[in-house]
Parts: C-alpha cells; sequence; structure tokens
C-alpha cells in the first residue's frame, strides 16, 4: 500500500529534520523505517533490484508485470500520499490552512551576531542592556 509507505518515509525525513542532534536524528528515522519494514510495505528502489535478480533467475515475471503491477501503484500512491497527506498536514500544522498559529511553547533561537555581542559586552566588561518582556516576544521565531 504506497500512501501509508510513502507518509512513513516522510514522517522519518520530517522527524529527522526537526532533531538537533544526530541521536535524535538516527531515533526519528529509526521507529518510521522500522515501522515500514515490518509491515512488509513495497519499495520501488529495493524491488528494482529484487525484481531485475528475479527476471535474470527466471521468475514467472514480466518487465510489463513490474512496471503494471509495481510502479505504477507504487508512484501513484507516492504522489496522492506525498502531495495530499503530508503537503496538507504540513499545510495544516505551520500553514495557511491551519490559521499559522504561533506555537504556544516559547521559542528562541541565538544567532552568530547576537553570541559575538554578547562575547565583546563580556570582553569589554560592560553591563548587558536588560531585556524587557516586548523586545523578547519579538525575538520570538515561528514555530519551524
Amino acid at each position: 500500500n504506497p500512501i501509508p509507505t510513502n507518509w512513513l518515509v516522510c514522517m522519518a525525513v520530517f522527524l529527522s529534520g526537526q532533531a538537533q542532534d544526530m541521536t535524535g536524528k538516527m531515533v526519528g528515522i529509526w521507529f518510521p523505517i522500522s515501522c515500514f519494514v515490518a509491515i512488509g510495505f513495497e519499495h520501488i528502489p529495493a524491488n528494482m533490484f529484487v525484481l531485475t535478480m528475479g527476471l535474470l533467475a527466471g521468475a514467472d515475471l514480466t518487465v510489463w508485470d513490474i512496471f503494471i503491477k509495481n510502479m505504477v501503484p507504487t508512484t501513484l500512491g507516492n504522489l496522492f500520499a506525498g502531495a495530499f497527506f503530508v503537503a496538507f498536514g504540513y499545510a495544516y500544522a505551520f500553514g495557511s490552512i491551519g490559521g499559522n498559529n504561533k506555537s504556544p511553547i516559547p521559542v528562541t533561537r541565538c544567532s552568530q551576531e547576537d553570541l559575538e555581542k554578547s562575547m565583546e559586552v563580556h570582553e569589554l566588561g560592560l553591563e548587558a542592556t536588560p531585556v524587557s518582556a516586548s523586545t523578547h516576544a519579538e525575538r520570538q521565531c515561528a514555530p519551524c
């Protein structure tokens, strides 16, 4: 079934992209891909090898069978799942469909320039300017 296959692969990509360290990226990839393998979903690149080897070994299979029974349904399912399920999910979570609401969790990011300014202030022995609540709110980023 290509739709949940594509969803699991896209979730692995999304989770690895959201993780901040290598361990998080590996765990984020591991769970969806393990589920993908355990369920036994079809994967076109893997099947390209397996089905080609089957043809070379003399299996009761034709190139037309491979194309019609594997490549076409899987490609259509990937297209459908990627275009509708995954894209709609992202648009709802982060885009205009869901209202693009800001995260209730305060998110701040520190740029390299901020770090350099902080180091300059510290090296010169200057007093740092206190940050008011309104300035702090302005510096918060929209959710990623």
